[in-house]
């Protein structure tokens, strides 16, 4: 062969697989897409229920399971991939920044309830259906990853006081030949809530109690929320709560082998630390001796259980006055709204007798 014929050859090739593969994404057939998380820079990317700190990167790659000219492919940027608990083989991943003339549109949204309470119990136990909203995030366009957050949607009744802790889910669209293709979004449903495979993130603040209470921020209060067994209850799939199995659930995270039960069980796994009868002129919390309760190393700390008649939170910010425990001193909690942080005083419990309980982890 001529050499001066070579660079020719060559050019021709590129122009032919250039055409193959043009024509290979053109009998693209989507059978199914989904939203996968990665929590880092490194590792597999995966479905359903995602847990990250608030420190932590956490990204989100749009998924698109399809058939072309017969074989099953995953295109998507995400560096490793597992679906609903499944290893993808690395040879069936596609990048779509390499598979020339694919003619696909993305757009991203988030899923999150509207509603501050439900009940199950409310006519005979059943599961109250909760409410949810969608909102795009942008026009259609090319983004198969984004940022992940926490921040609650404006204009859904959920205040964003929290910094981006709490749950949220996310659904990516698809455009294909005038056809739309949607991941699980709020109409997937499993008792009440949104199904376990429609994608969701919960950031916390820290790896400690109160820091895994903060995951169930942007869900709403459910009387009689309920589950058997524990992994498929309400609150671990990050649905709802009510004020027993919202602590239950931080204790869970925390590392108690301990099983969803109503707030007067909660003795029965935390250790009593103090108990007052009730709060006196100065809105301190005092005992039978009228003397107040001590915050401090040796007494009530900050992650404290407390429990009042029929209700229970847990303890988050000692306020002046300092050292004692008083209606001024900030709980999180839940009670008919989602959970939140606030003044004792600001709560029903402002003039309660209460029992201070801790959970001893290990």
């Amino acid at each position: 062969m001529d050499n001066r014929l070579f660079p020719i050859w060559i050019a021709l090739g590129l122009v032919l697989l250039s055409t193959q593969s043009s024509a290979d994404t053109n009998l693209l057939e989507i059978k199914k897409v989904s939203v996968a998380v990665l929590v880092g820079e490194t590792g597999e990317a995966e479905d359903g229920i995602i847990r990250a700190r608030l420190d932590e990167k956490v990204s989100l790659f749009a998924v698109v399971e399809a058939r072309i000219q017969g074989k099953t492919v995953f295109i998507s940027q995400a560096p490793a991939l597992k679906l609903s608990g499944r290893r993808v083989p690395k040879k069936r991943l596609r990048r779509p920044e390499a598979m020339t003339g694919l003619d696909l549109k993305l757009r991203w949204a988030k899923v999150q309830p509207v509603g501050e309470s439900y009940s199950n119990t409310e006519g005979g136990f059943h599961w109250d259906k909760i409410q949810y909203c969608e909102k795009t995030l942008g026009p259609w366009g090319d983004d198969w990853s984004r940022l992940a957050d926490g921040h609650p949607i404006p204009g859904s009744g959920y205040a964003d006081v929290n910094d981006g802790a709490g749950t949220m889910a996310f659904k990516i669209s698809v455009q294909h030949n005038d056809k739309v293709f949607n991941s699980p979004g709020s109409e997937t449903r499993y008792r009440g809530g949104i199904a376990d495979h429609v994608t969701r993130v919960a950031f916390r603040r820290s790896d400690d109690f109160l820091g895994y209470l903060s995951e169930l921020f942007n869900t709403p209060y459910i009387w009689g929320s309920a589950g058997v067994p524990p992994k498929v209850h309400q609150a671990e799939r990050l649905i709802g709560s009510d004020c027993a199995d919202f602590i239950v659930y931080g204790a869970r995270r925390a590392g108690k082998k301990i099983r969803y039960k109503a707030s007067y069980h909660i003795p029965e796994s935390a250790r009593g630390i103090a108990r007052a009868v009730g709060v006196d002129a100065k809105g301190q919390f005092i005992d039978g001796n009228k003397r107040p309760l001590r915050i401090g190393p040796k007494s009530i700390q900050v992650g404290d259980v407390l429990l009042f008649p029929r209700h229970v939170g847990a303890l988050t910010e000692d306020l002046p006055p300092l050292g004692i425990l008083d209606i001024h001193d900030k709980m999180i909690h839940t009670y008919w709204a989602p959970p939140r942080v606030q003044p004792i005083e600001d709560t029903a419990y402002a003039e309660s007798k209460v029992q201070v309980l801790r959970y001893d982890f290990d």
